[in-house]
């Protein structure tokens, strides 16, 4: 959702971006014409990209490995990002969303007590996740 998150609280227009992506969503889905979204060739790898400036940015969920004597040239978007989800917290009054699920109708016609089971579940996940909260990955 941080994709979503520069186009609505940063004015990134995410059409205007070549998206490369490094391996294939989970369910395939077919993209949005008016998006240009490819995989990379085999062999590749983003965080080589950077730094050959095949691309520009990356999305990861932590500090992409770049050889050491690089590692002066890349910097994270934002110097303190604790304090720039600290604030988006307090001016929209919930946390960015990170993970989403989506279940069919049909799913829940099925078994009308997934969604209670499901948030049950979470709700535990989150209780023994408490301790690692330091880390936001």
């Amino acid at each position: 959702m941080a994709k979503g998150d520069l186009a609505s609280e940063y004015g990134v227009w995410l059409k205007d971006i070549k998206w490369r992506v490094g391996s294939a969503d989970t369910v395939e889905i077919d993209n949005n014409p008016d998006f240009d979204i490819a995989p990379i060739l085999p062999g590749q790898k983003l965080p080589e990209m950077l730094c050959s400036g095949e691309i520009d940015a990356l999305f990861y969920s932590r500090l992409p490995e770049v050889p050491t004597d690089r590692t002066g040239e890349f910097r994270r978007l934002f110097d303190d990002p604790k304090a720039v989800e600290t604030d988006f917290v307090a001016q929209n009054g919930y946390w960015p969303i990170m993970h989403l699920i989506a279940v069919k109708s049909d799913t829940m016609e099925t078994y009308p007590t997934l969604a209670t089971d499901l948030m049950s579940v979470f709700a535990n996940a989150e209780r023994i996740a408490g301790t690692s909260l330091a880390d936001p990955n």
